[in-house]
């Protein structure tokens, strides 16, 4: 009989099934509530850890993968802007199926989120390191331009002539491209004003100096291309 009181009166409290944040509550002080009602009390999500859905293109995955393999692999959590990192996680896990109709596959990262700087709800930018380029060629992603033939940029000589040269960018991003071939370390590159420029033109090489003013004509920002590893990319 003890027993019985005992476990009728545990049915009078009700117990979280997880360490979380309550939201706000969904019945007020005497309202009737039934076990089999759908809507709740009140709903809990579950800050530390916090798991955050991404996408990546379907063409990632298997350096996504080959990454899984070798070790763990690095999430960045950045705000929507791309401007601030909130947390560094991992990724825990790679959806079974590419979907079709965007051409993408899901995946998701774990980050401890000590700090509660990510947020159940929030929209984030991701980026994911899989694999780091060594003695790789750079440039500001601007300079990459396209034509017809494929991608190239304006290259500026001794002479300050302006020279059309084809490149291969194997990696790219919001702010750098990683130039796989056509392009040596040391050479000088059209970074603005590529509708002033044409292929021999002679030109007044300005070095660019934070955010680029409009150059007037037959002026163009250059920037020196750098061997340096790229950023990691962003899906």
């Amino acid at each position: 009989m003890i027993d019985n009181a005992r476990t009728q009166l545990d049915y009078a409290t009700i117990r979280s099934p997880l360490t979380g944040r309550a939201g706000f509550r969904m019945v007020d002080p005497g309202n009737i509530v039934h076990a089999a009602d759908t809507a709740g009390i009140v709903s809990i999500v579950r800050m530390q850890p916090i798991s955050v859905v991404l996408t990546a293109p379907e063409d990632s995955v298997p350096d996504i993968n080959k990454a899984l393999a070798a070790d763990k692999v690095s999430v960045d959590a950045l705000s929507s802007d791309g401007s601030k990192t909130l947390s560094k996680g991992t990724l825990a896990l790679l959806n079974n199926q590419v979907d079709q109709a965007s051409g993408t596959i899901q995946m998701k990262a774990s980050f401890d989120n000590q700090d509660n700087a990510l947020w159940p709800g929030l929209s984030v930018s991701t980026r994911l390191l899989v694999r780091t380029a060594k003695d790789a060629t750079i440039v500001a992603q601007p300079a990459i331009q396209h034509g017809p033939d494929g991608l190239f940029v304006y290259v500026v000589g001794q002479d300050n002539k302006a020279k059309k040269q084809n490149v291969k960018v194997s990696e790219q991003n919001l702010d750098d491209a990683l130039v796989a071939d056509g392009l040596s370390v040391g050479q000088k590159v059209v970074v603005s004003g590529q509708s002033r420029v044409q292929d021999g033109v002679l030109v007044k090489p300005t070095e660019q100096q934070g955010k680029p003013a409009t150059p007037a004509a037959a002026t163009a920002n250059v920037a020196q291309a750098p061997a340096q590893p790229p950023p990691p990319a962003k899906p």
